[in-house]
């Protein structure tokens, strides 16, 4: 089992919380380990102090490079530390590190660098997250390195489900970057989306013949049948 720890911003009692729950396994004869994939901010040694608490509070013997892949010397945020050292952070080292670990523990503590949504690299840039709180389509491909992170929470919730979270936090953070809230939301607000619908089919025009209709309409339609007949389910289209 793992637990990802996160929080609003740096400083807010991440490493705190995440030696406790190792301690409190460990009491009850599990074997932890933690695990901070990245860290900016560190001694002469590139070493950590929030890396190396995680380390003493593990019960499994494991190396600090396996505890912590990503250790900048400069405490800001990893895209820019990584890109002041000349590093590109890679999703596939740190889930090397994670699986090794997890394969010799019961439980893995995973602390998160900063606050949630702080970007680990450049692969997508400002106005593309932009992009993904105007619309995302549904489609929780489209955020990087989505289904390792979603792989890593262990949450019972559908990928959809955390998608729209997921989404929800953007959306805020870039209203407020942007100095002005959100009005409507199309891709996840179901009155919106039927509401638009109507009025492009009375239009005399096939809603899923549109690009920007098409991602939701099918789903509309088929909740709409259920509702009128819950016996009944409509068959996706081919």
């Amino acid at each position: 089992m793992s637990y990802f720890i996160t929080g609003t911003d740096t400083g807010v009692g991440k490493t705190l919380v995440s030696c406790a729950l190792l301690h409190a396994f460990a009491a009850q004869g599990k074997r932890v380990v933690g695990f901070k994939p990245v860290a900016a901010g560190c001694d002469d040694n590139y070493h950590n102090d929030d890396a190396q608490r995680l380390l003493l509070a593990s019960n499994v013997l494991a190396s600090y490079g396996q505890v912590n892949p990503y250790c900048f010397v400069h405490p800001v945020a990893p895209h820019i530390a990584a890109r002041d050292s000349g590093v590109r952070i890679e999703m596939s080292r740190i889930l090397t590190s994670y699986h090794e670990l997890a394969g010799q523990s019961d439980e893995v503590i995973v602390e998160g660098a900063g606050g949630f949504l702080v970007p680990l690299n450049e692969k997508k840039d400002s106005a593309d997250l932009a992009s993904l709180a105007d619309e995302d389509a549904g489609d929780w491909k489209r955020y990087p390195g989505f289904e390792a992170w979603y792989d890593v929470l262990k949450t019972t919730l559908s990928k959809d489900d955390v998608r729209i979270f997921l989404r929800r936090s953007l959306r805020d953070r870039v209203a407020e970057a942007r100095g002005k809230e959100f009005v409507t939301d199309l891709t996840d607000d179901v009155q919106l989306q039927r509401a638009a619908l109507e009025a492009v089919k009375r239009s005399g025009t096939d809603p899923k013949t549109l690009p920007e209709y098409a991602s939701f309409a099918e789903k509309v339609e088929r909740a709409e049948l259920e509702k009128k007949d819950p016996s009944k389910e409509a068959a996706p289209s081919k």
